[in-house]
């Protein structure tokens, strides 16, 4: 029984980090993309996203010894900066981006950041 809920915990925590990656993500890319988008919650969700996602994860993991929240987040970054990558190099990789020397000083810009 204890082997159940220790799983389920786990699976739990994963789940958690990879839909947290995927809500920091959003938020970044709407804000990066303002300009093609309808929907742009503000600069003031940029910052406070992450920190929402991250606390969130630290009361899911509470019960879990340490190494599994630093894989925890460690798993949302990973989601959060590939969702972010695929996002904005999306435009290249479908052929819609006019000038792609620029477009990949756009991108390499807005990752850094």
């Amino acid at each position: 029984m204890k082997f159940n809920e220790s799983l389920i915990s786990k699976i739990k925590t994963i789940i958690w980090s990879l839909s947290a990656g995927i809500i920091v993500s959003f938020f970044f890319s709407t804000n990066f993309l303002a300009w093609a988008t309808s929907f742009n919650p503000g600069g003031s969700a940029l910052f406070i996203s992450p920190l929402v996602c991250g606390l969130i994860l630290g009361v899911v993991t509470w019960e879990l010894e340490a190494i599994y929240t630093i894989l925890a987040a460690m798993v949302m970054t990973v989601t959060a900066t590939v969702g972010v990558m695929l996002t904005l190099i999306s435009p290249m990789l479908f052929g819609v981006a006019g000038l792609l020397d620029v477009y990949y000083i756009f991108v390499a810009q807005n990752v850094m950041i």
